[in-house]
């Protein structure tokens, strides 16, 4: 209760409490809390105990005794502010005289006052920075140098650093403590997605803005059957610098003397299994309000040179060791086979990280930045990531190559290419309904948000973003309202990963690829419809056209935006 009476979101507390209550309670809060407290006495000094002993006819020698050493003993009770009331402010005939004596009496009036500035809130929100990262990342490194005083020319808070494997106690809930006082908080520990909703609640209670930490130049990774955002380079490199710590020297206990240390290191890699980057980068952009991430050099800017294969072996196999049922002769033989590699080939890791110095000024320059651009008010940020409406999921081609497509079609049908030629001159606004226009942004439509959920929206196909798919045209459907090319989609993706592809909503799969005036594109599904009525012809290919295509989600357009010129701008890949 104490915790929650003075967050930003939270009301004070005010409790009542005699001299001869016990002080265990008030004891056990201010180990943790003593900052959050604050205690008026009312007729608490030496005087004026005297004088209301006194006046209670007490003339218990021992009695009087034992309320004189309780009364010093709530006097020296650890707070954040001791502040001693005039006994006669309790002495008052009602209400009206009580508020009186309180703004007039000299001593009342400076405890007034300093209870007043007490209940004074910082609307200014903090700042959250977090690792969604790996051991050996270089977070503590990175974070060495920053103390109260490094940001202290461009903010007026202090900037405090946690360590993750240095608190005692839950992590979060120590932080939250901390951050009562200490609003701009860099949390040193790896925070893999399954804990940004503690990251999400932290912000929230603490009216902080979040901000994640990434290196440079993340790419999606396959092994297996599964799609990770960080490379194997930089894995093989995380794990060297865990094998490199001096035996027993890492407070964390994750260093060369720790049994299994690269597969622990390979496990935390694997928490990120089947998430891209663009679905990580999205993810983070939802955790409570939050700012662009934060990117650091990791590697030298030149050229990567490629993995030594028997690094990259061990690696594959150990990642897909943990994604599967493992027992210890696996994860012991996968992990001699990581520090051998790692040993044969010390060469390969010799500058190929950027130097610490420069990785250190590039993110310190970049948080001090972040941190003097805090908004005044929280409802003056505008949040680098809005959850926004998934409108639908789709398989995306590009234009250019779909032109190809049609091209080889209407080379193959003189009425198909006669039926087009009169429609050429229709290149206006695709998403201008009162003209005749080509579809530009062609895509397959897997599911419209007024069939599913946003959940199982997000469960079907935020996986799939970016994945390729190489689906097959078999037909083109046509009327005088609306052309569509009707295509077959795979059971598997492209690729290494082969992701199962989840069939789309609609029972006609097509690329809608002409639409007349006043027509939706929308229309297209009754294509079939309307050729068993005539209304429409159907031209089935002698062979299939291969194209490939990729799955992304498209956004509601938020409400009072201009209409965008261009659909990629509310797409993500």
């Amino acid at each position: 209760d104490v915790l929650l009476s003075v967050h930003h979101n939270g009301n004070s507390i005010i409790c009542l409490a005699s001299i001869e209550d016990d002080l265990g309670n008030i004891r056990k809060l201010s180990k943790s809390c003593s900052d959050a407290i604050n205690i008026v006495h009312l007729g608490n000094c030496d005087d004026d105990l005297a004088a209301s002993l006194d006046h209670m006819d007490i003339d218990d020698s021992k009695r009087r005794k034992k309320l004189n050493g309780m009364a010093k003993a709530w006097r020296k009770a650890k707070c954040n502010n001791m502040l001693q009331l005039p006994k006669e402010a309790s002495m008052q005939p009602d209400l009206d005289a009580t508020v009186s004596f309180l703004r007039s009496d000299t001593t009342a009036k400076d405890v007034m006052q300093t209870i007043a500035s007490l209940n004074q809130k910082d609307d200014q929100p903090g700042l959250i920075v977090y690792f969604p990262s790996i051991p050996g990342s270089g977070k503590s490194a990175i974070c060495s140098d920053i103390d109260e005083a490094t940001f202290a020319s461009c903010h007026d808070r202090p900037v405090i650093v946690k360590e993750g494997d240095a608190v005692k106690g839950k992590f979060y809930n120590e932080i939250e403590k901390d951050m009562l006082t200490n609003r701009i908080a860099v949390l040193d520990k790896n925070v893999p997605p399954v804990s940004f909703s503690s990251i999400h609640s932290l912000c929230s209670v603490s009216n902080c803005i979040s901000a994640a930490v990434l290196p440079f130049g993340m790419q999606d990774t396959v092994v297996g059957n599964d799609v990770y955002p960080f490379s194997l380079e930089f894995l093989a490199t995380c794990m060297n610098r865990v094998l490199s710590r001096k035996q027993n020297s890492h407070i964390g206990k994750l260093d060369s003397a720790t049994p299994n240390c690269c597969m622990i290191v390979a496990k935390f890699y694997c928490f990120y299994r089947r998430i891209s980057v663009s679905v990580l980068r999205e993810r983070l952009l939802n955790v409570g309000t939050a700012n662009e991430p934060i990117e650091y050099p990791f590697f030298q800017p030149n050229e990567l040179p490629a993995l030594p294969e028997e690094v990259k072996l061990a690696l594959e196999r150990a990642i897909n060791i943990l994604a599967r049922d493992i027992n210890c002769t696996d994860v012991s033989d996968a992990e001699s086979a990581m520090r051998l590699a790692i040993q044969n080939n010390q060469t390969y890791f010799d500058d190929l990280t950027s130097p610490l110095e420069h990785t250190k000024r590039v993110f310190n320059t970049k948080l001090s930045y972040m941190i003097s651009s805090l908004p005044d008010k929280m409802e003056n940020h505008k949040p680098a990531g809005l959850s926004r409406t998934i409108k639908i999921a789709s398989l995306d081609f590009d234009y250019e190559k779909f032109c190809s497509v049609l091209d080889r079609i209407k080379d193959s049908f003189e009425h198909v290419k006669q039926y087009f030629d009169e429609r050429e001159g229709h290149l206006g606004d695709e998403n201008d309904t009162t003209q005749s226009r080509f579809i530009r942004s062609v895509h397959c439509t897997f599911a419209h948000n007024s069939q599913v959920t946003q959940s199982e929206m997000m469960a079907s196909f935020n996986h799939l973003l970016g994945c390729n798919v190489y689906a097959k045209a078999t037909a083109l459907l046509y009327s005088d309202k609306v052309a569509a090319i009707e295509v077959e989609i795979p059971q598997v993706t492209s690729g290494s990963a082969r992701h199962p592809v989840p069939r789309p909503r609609n029972e006609f799969q097509h690329v809608t690829v002409w639409c007349g005036q006043d027509i939706e594109a929308k229309e297209s599904n009754e294509l079939p419809e309307q050729i068993k009525s005539n209304l429409a012809k159907k031209i089935l290919f002698s062979e299939p056209i291969s194209f490939c295509g990729s799955f992304s989600f498209w956004y509601e357009q938020e409400p009072g935006a201009l209409c965008d010129e261009d659909a990629s701008n509310n797409k993500q890949h």
